[in-house]
């Protein structure tokens, strides 16, 4: 029973910001938004660090590094 609680939640949530990521796409440049996307690849792994306790090699913190950057350098064009 709990599973299918969590099962729900989560749909539930993946609905509302799929409306949400609509909404934003008819009132901003998709240019601009877009590179806000790639802000899941760092992100999660950061809520994995906090919630979880996972620990990452130095090639991996030098890849998350390497997509900040280029979210950086996209959103300023």
């Amino acid at each position: 029973m709990r599973g299918a609680v969590i099962l729900l939640a989560a749909l539930v949530l993946y609905g509302v910001t799929t409306l949400g990521w609509v909404w934003v796409l008819q009132k901003v440049n998709l240019g601009k938004v877009y590179p806000i996307m790639a802000l899941a690849f760092v992100l999660v792994p950061m809520g994995s660090y906090f919630i979880f306790g996972e620990r990452f090699s130095l090639q991996y913190v030098i890849g998350v590094a390497m997509i900040m950057f280029g979210i950086v350098l996209t959103a300023r064009a």
